[in-house]
């Protein structure tokens, strides 16, 4: 739906899965191999480039925390499943949001570099399934996860 990846902070990595193969392969090793070593020098690699209020949100111990537990989670013990969710997000999904006949609401943040807000922008313009977006200011990836989960919770089904 878009050249997104330029823009996104994690482009070295979804390039690599769109590519696939060896390179991908070795990349993911890498990656494993470093949060096996040390989840913390993982950490601050993935939040280098934080912007809005995930560059506050790292710095919180208990959201470390979580974070750390979940890295290794996936990159140790469930390294196929990670890179098997890389490989799906990676794809095209165009003929996938065509079928979508459900009400589908989006949240996110406008400062989010992970997933920039033109991907959501882009998304919500999609015929078909009723896309609404929801926008945060100084909200990135993380931090709109956390602000919007209480408001989430309380939708009814």
């Amino acid at each position: 739906m878009g050249d997104f990846l330029p823009k996104m902070a994690g482009k070295p990595v979804f390039k690599a899965a769109q590519v696939g193969g060896f390179g991908f392969d070795l990349m993911v090793l890498g990656q494993s191999l470093m949060c096996r070593l040390s989840a913390n020098v993982f950490i601050k690699a993935l939040f280098s480039s934080a912007q809005g209020e995930d560059v506050a949100l790292i710095k919180d111990a208990d959201f470390k925390n979580s974070i750390a537990a979940l890295l290794k989670q996936a990159m140790i013990q469930d390294i196929v499943h990670y890179k098997a969710v890389i490989g799906a997000y990676v794809r095209d999904w165009r003929s996938v949001v065509k079928e979508i006949d459900v009400p589908v609401r989006l949240w996110h943040g406008k400062a989010d570099n992970w997933s920039p807000v033109e991907m959501a922008n882009a998304l919500s313009a999609q015929d078909g399934g009723g896309f609404e977006l929801k926008l945060f200011d100084n909200l990135s990836h993380y931090s709109t996860l956390k602000n919007a989960l209480p408001a989430c919770l309380k939708l009814e089904a």
